[in-house]
Formats: structure tokens, C-alpha cells, sequence
């Protein structure tokens, strides 16, 4: 079953919208986005949107000719999301990731902040399972071996149940479960909330690029791991 965690962080997804259009929240979009589509294939290849919410991935990818699948836990940000498209096709798929049933094979998938609510190996599996042979998920985590983890754990601010991992074991479980891994960035050295405005935010991420900071896999916060189904 999918915890009560998962339930609230789902349910606040809509006041997202506002909360990525701080700096702080611009900075991680266009990152991730980036990361995203250097790795995904051409479009109009399909495209599966794990815990997708009101569309911050998948109006995008629709916009760039994705042929895009949003699944979400929560009703009411699928109906946000169908308000936002208006007249872009998307698909829409409700219900909890590990027990929906999801229609056909897909060419790539992507799962942003959301997989540290999920346990990480069966959802790993369940993405294999959706994607064709060849096909490439691109997935944001938490590390825990990173310093700003480390930070949240000694103040006490490290959510129960979360399923979190050092780098290294997020790599050993791709390539038990069958992918090879592409790629890797690490992000969020920025010492800044998501919702964060501070006209210090582009200083920060400047300095995560001019430094190379991105390369640090093991310390970084956050880091976002492309990998390929073997075939």
C-alpha cells in the first residue's frame, strides 16, 4: 500500500505551481529538464510521467511533440494538469504507481522528486517492466551520503519514511534490476529551499556550474541518474 506520506506529499502538488516559480524553483526545473532531454530519444517518442502532478514535466514534453502519459496518485492534480494542456493530447493515468495497470510499452520514462516516497527496488521494477527494451528512465533522488542529508538528519528534519540511498547503491540496484546507467549530475548545492526567491539563488547555481560541483556525485544533495533497459 502506498504510505499515508505519500498521500500528503501528492495532495500538496497543486501549490507546487507557485513554489516552482521561485528562483530556487526555476534553478531545479531547468536542470532537470535539461538532463532530461539529453537523454531522452526525439520526440514523438512515448514518454511516461511517474508522479507527474499538474504538469511541470509533461506540458513541456507535450509542447516539444512527446507523446506523454502522466500518472498520478492524486485526482485533483490530473485535473489541473488536463485544465493546463487545453488542447495538447495528453494521457491521463490515476492511481497508486506499484498497482495501477499501465497500458502498452513506452520508449522512455521519468520520475522527478518523487521516488524517495516510493521503496525504491519495486518501483525500479515496475519502470523495467513499462519500458521497451532500449528504453531510458531518467529519475531525480536524495543522497544520503550527501552533506545537506546529513544536515536534516542531525536536526531532526529527515522525513519518516522516506526511501533514500547513498549514490553508489542507487547504481547497484539499476544494474541488478537490469539498466545500465548513462549518466549522472548531482544538483542542489545551492543552500536555498525549493520555494526559495533570494536574489542570491543564480549566484549559488553559477558557482555549482563554474566549480564543477555538479561532477560530485557522492556529496551532492540531489542527483539525477539516466539509465537504459538492457535489451
Amino acid at each position: 500500500m502506498v504510505s499515508e506520506l505519500v498521500y500528503s506529499m501528492q495532495a500538496q502538488a497543486p501549490f507546487q505551481i507557485q513554489w516552482y516559480a521561485s528562483r530556487s524553483g526555476v534553478y531545479k526545473t531547468r536542470v532537470q529538464y535539461q538532463f532530461v532531454r539529453e537523454h531522452f530519444p526525439p520526440a514523438p517518442a512515448r514518454v511516461f510521467d511517474l508522479a507527474g502532478g499538474s504538469g511541470r514535466f509533461a506540458l513541456p514534453l507535450l509542447r516539444d511533440g512527446y507523446d506523454v502519459t502522466v500518472n498520478d496518485l492524486n485526482s485533483a492534480n490530473l485535473g489541473l494538469l488536463q485544465e493546463r494542456c487545453g488542447d495538447l493530447p495528453v494521457s491521463l493515468l490515476p492511481g497508486d504507481f506499484l498497482q495501477v495497470s499501465v497500458p502498452g510499452q513506452f520508449d522512455c520514462a521519468l520520475a522527478i522528486e518523487c521516488l524517495n516516497f516510493l521503496p525504491f527496488e519495486p518501483a525500479l521494477a515496475r519502470v523495467r517492466d513499462l519500458l521497451k527494451p532500449g528504453g531510458v528512465f531518467v529519475f531525480s533522488q536524495l543522497n544520503s551520503g550527501s552533506w545537506r542529508f546529513l544536515g536534516r538528519r542531525m536536526l531532526g528534519r529527515a522525513r519518516a519514511g522516506e526511501h533514500v540511498m547513498k549514490t553508489r547503491e542507487y547504481c547497484a540496484a539499476c544494474n541488478k534490476l537490469g539498466f545500465d546507467v548513462l549518466s549522472m549530475r548531482g544538483m542542489m548545492w545551492t543552500p536555498f529551499m525549493v520555494n526559495s526567491n533570494s536574489p542570491l539563488v543564480p549566484v549559488f547555481a553559477n558557482l555549482e556550474r563554474v566549480l564543477g560541483l555538479s561532477a560530485i556525485h557522492s556529496q551532492s544533495p540531489w542527483i539525477l541518474i539516466a539509465i537504459r533497459r538492457r535489451k
